[in-house]
């Protein structure tokens, strides 16, 4: 009796064949197109494919994005040089792309062609809605009259009423907090204005809201989520606006070492302490050792801080001279005055060792002795001390109870 087989048969096939796959790319109007590609073809295909669809006479204002599946999901931008699917493979969380504004223009006469510019115009409402471009109410409510004029055409009392228009997102989130009517009141102030744009082209208010976004912060920004590898602070100056940080994470100089020497500067003029450290490098002045002096040699020059046991840590020193040094580049980009910088906080933390090895005698291997190290630095500007003024009359002196009887007494006898 033969075999039979019975195959699945899928109903859906996204892949036209074996060296072929379909991709979907979500415009910026939130409708999408599908792309037919070849398993060798690089990203700046697939956005020839979709700009010559769209029509868009000036395709080297966009690209493409997809969802980053690693860590948080954020959007990035797909390498127009390398092929489509393997970064899509290695990274994205979808095969979906989305067309999005790349490179922001400094003038709204560069943009001549029509669906460019009707395209432009959606990536600027998109980022004032999502908070990316910032404005306040005032400035919402003009650009929401310039993006009903230019989706809607003339206002109409009949068809444009506030019930209408309410159904639309033209505020972002922040801008309606902080207004005291809510989105109700910046609504009827943006219709208000809509009204006096009668006969204005929908080409014209495309162009008057791409002007006055590019004058608003963050217009041609990108921001990126960033995360420290040492975290925050371990200690906040009281004074931001007087202060400077800088910091190192994972320096391959000595723990112990370091510790002692970042001890000896604490408190001292910026000035002193960069002086001090240049001394120690040159044996000029020593580094008191008081907690890790185990088989420290006694030295002469820990005298002068009271103490037998010194050092001079040159690597140390070099190390803390380069973070000094950082800054005072900070201290001097706040405009702060460096001559009057103290070192008010100084910290040195352990850091990981590192997993090398030492190869020994025999064919003996033990763990390289390494001992790297966290350091944090925070400069404040010295407050001028005031002088107490002088009274003009010396204040009298508060008598006891006991005195004041005495003296009672003494007048009496008298």
């Amino acid at each position: 009796m033969p075999f039979k087989f019975h195959l699945k048969k899928s109903r859906q096939y996204n892949v036209v064949s074996k060296n072929q796959y379909v991709i979907c790319v979500e415009l910026l109007d939130a409708t999408s197109i599908e792309c037919t590609l070849s398993i060798d073809s690089v990203g700046q295909e697939c956005l020839n494919n979709v700009t010559q669809r769209l029509g868009l006479g000036q395709p080297e204002f966009f690209g493409l994005r997809y969802i980053y599946c690693h860590n948080s999901p954020a959007l990035r931008w797909v390498d127009m040089d390398k092929p489509l699917k393997r970064q899509l493979e290695k990274d994205a969380k979808n095969f979906t792309l989305y067309l999005r504004v790349m490179y922001y223009v400094t003038d709204v006469q560069f943009i001549q062609d029509e669906m460019t510019r009707y395209h432009y115009y959606l990536q600027l409402k998109s980022d004032i809605l999502e908070d990316r471009i910032h404005c306040n109410p005032r400035q919402a409510c003009l650009l929401a009259s310039y993006s009903m004029q230019a989706e809607f055409g003339n206002y109409s009392p009949e068809r444009h009423t506030a019930e209408c228009l309410q159904q639309c997102t033209f505020f972002p989130n922040d801008v309606i907090k902080i207004d005291s009517g809510g989105q109700d009141s910046l609504l009827h102030t943006a219709i208000c204005q809509y009204k006096s744009l009668t006969n204005v082209t929908q080409a014209s208010a495309e162009e008057l809201y791409i002007s006055i976004v590019m004058q608003l912060e963050g217009y041609g920004n990108e921001t990126f989520t960033a995360k420290d590898a040492m975290g925050r602070y371990s200690h906040e100056p009281v004074n931001q606006t007087k202060s400077c940080k800088a910091r190192g994470s994972n320096l391959r100089v000595h723990f112990k070492n370091t510790h002692e020497t970042a001890r000896a500067i604490k408190n001292m003029a910026l000035r002193r302490a960069q002086k001090y450290l240049k001394n120690v490098v040159d044996h000029k002045e020593c580094v008191p050792f008081r907690r890790f002096n185990g088989g420290v040699g006694r030295c002469a020059q820990a005298k002068q801080f009271g103490t037998t046991q010194g050092r001079w840590p040159k690597k140390s020193a070099e190390f803390l001279l380069q973070l000094l040094k950082n800054a005072e580049s900070n201290a001097d980009y706040k405009g702060l005055d460096v001559d009057r910088l103290v070192v008010e906080h100084i910290q040195v933390n352990h850091a990981p060792c590192l997993r090398r090895r030492t190869y020994r005698a025999h064919g003996r291997i033990n763990p390289y002795m390494s001992s790297p190290c966290h350091i944090e630095v925070i400069l404040t500007e010295k407050e001028d001390v005031v002088a107490k003024a002088t009274e003009e009359e010396p204040s009298k002196k508060k008598l006891s109870k006991k005195k004041l009887a005495r003296q009672k007494e003494k007048m009496m006898r008298e």
